[in-house]
């Protein structure tokens, strides 16, 4: 199977599992712990989420963040808060306030 193709499935795989469960384990941890109280606040669940990704995202391409020209981390911060950050949180207090 040439490389194209092999994207193509690993983006349908990650999008079936990413998107199926994301929704799923966002309900479980906003639960309430059996006293009305919230296991998680939505802005702790969508920040935790956004530092684990971003430590593993580092972990996984340092070489490349470390080339990165150091006028360009502005941008790359403002990318990961808008594309990231706040998409997190804004869909953990969705997903809290339709309980």
């Amino acid at each position: 199977m040439d490389n194209s193709r092999i994207k193509y499935i690993y983006l349908v795989v990650l999008s079936l599992i990413w998107g199926g469960t994301s929704f799923i384990l966002i309900k479980k941890a906003l639960g309430d712990d059996g006293t009305g109280n919230l296991v998680l606040q939505p802005l702790q669940l969508g920040a935790g989420r956004t530092i684990i990704s971003g430590c593993i995202l580092i972990a996984i391409g340092w070489k490349s963040f470390a080339a990165t020209d150091r006028k360009d981390w502005k941008w790359l911060f403002i990318s990961g808060l808008l594309g990231t950050f706040f998409s997190s949180v804004s869909f953990c207090i969705c997903t809290d306030r339709n309980r």
